[in-house]
């Protein structure tokens, strides 16, 4: 995860509630919507394996946490 963060917090887009590479308004986002870990999940995973050459793909929903967090981003509530 920290090559991701170091590159999004480089562009300008810092994951929202990162301690060490995010930003203060992605820390205040962080507290007012209540979420308590970084904001980084990955919903679907799709490689080929090494040895098998097989295509593997992994898909996890969001978890309760962040979903609820980005219904509350989504609401429209001014930051």
């Amino acid at each position: 995860t920290h090559q991701i963060r170091v590159h999004l917090a480089y562009i300008g887009h810092p994951i929202i509630a990162d301690q060490v590479y995010g930003s203060r308004f992605s820390s205040k986002i962080a507290k007012k919507i209540g979420l308590k870990r970084q904001f980084l999940h990955a919903t679907k995973l799709v490689f080929t394996h090494p040895v098998t050459e097989k295509v593997m793909e992994f898909e996890d929903p969001l978890p309760p946490e962040l979903a609820e967090s980005l219904e509350n981003l989504r609401g429209g509530e001014k930051m």
